[in-house]
């Protein structure tokens, strides 16, 4: 590997490398490696869901809608009513 780092922008090959090297530094057979990796995926879910997720919601523009319907594309009957989409 030498001085190569282990995840290059775009290299499968890195991927491979990077994925391989977190395989081979869990402990156990093949077996206890899946089921702590299986805990491992679980637990940055968590972490994402219960902290990171609604750490960064405020700070993200999905509650700022504009939907604009002034009949002349065709009237669908969808209004903009403080921020939530509205069928009239």
């Amino acid at each position: 590997m030498g001085d190569r780092p282990l995840l290059c922008s775009g290299d499968s090959e890195g991927r491979q490398r990077m994925y391989g090297w977190i395989w081979r530094h869990l402990p156990g057979n093949a077996y206890v490696r899946a089921l702590t990796s299986l805990v491992l995926i679980l637990a940055v879910v968590y972490l994402l869901f219960q902290y990171v997720f609604p750490w960064a919601e405020p700070l993200l523009p999905f509650n700022q809608v504009t939907v604009d319907n002034d009949g002349s594309n065709g009237s669908s009957g969808l209004h903009a009513v403080s921020g939530v989409a509205a069928v009239l």
